[in-house]
């Protein structure tokens, strides 16, 4: 019969047989004759920051039915200029003056991956860039007006 031993600790082996007929006797053998021992587990763990930059714009001065939409992105350290696309990029829907986030929900390697073999540490930079619709000119906010460092 197989057995598993699911908790750590100090165990002990006793076979016990039982005869079933004349020409042989029942047995057992004595405690503590077969020890064994079952080791703890070694668990280990690693720890990391989870950072989830996000960014809003408040939209005012706008029709009221603005439509158009803002453009998130956000840059790594090494884009000083925040051109092309950002390392983190969202578009949101204009409906009219109000105030718009990003809902970036996912982890760092989601955000950052593409900046993790470049340089993460250092100062990140938003921009964020209004489409305008007929009625509303467009605009961009300069690169780096809104920014973060991460320092190691």
């Amino acid at each position: 019969t197989d057995v598993t031993v699911t908790n750590a600790g100090n165990y002990q082996w006793q076979v016990a047989f039982t005869s079933t007929n004349a020409q042989n006797l029942s047995s057992v053998s004595t405690c503590l004759s077969e020890p064994f021992t079952v080791a703890p587990n070694n668990p280990s763990f690693s720890t990391a920051q989870n950072l989830l930059p996000n960014d809003s714009a408040n939209l005012t001065g706008a029709t009221s039915g603005a439509g158009g939409t803002l453009t998130f992105d956000l840059y790594n350290p090494s884009n000083t200029t925040c051109s092309g696309t950002g390392d983190y990029h969202e578009v949101v829907t204009v409906s009219s003056n109000s105030i718009y986030k990003t809902h970036n929900t996912t982890s760092t390697t989601d955000v950052m991956a593409t900046a993790a073999s470049v340089s993460p540490v250092g100062e990140w930079r938003w921009q964020v860039v209004y489409s305008g619709d007929l009625n509303n000119t467009p605009f961009t906010v300069t690169c780096g007006v809104e920014n973060f460092t991460i320092a190691n």
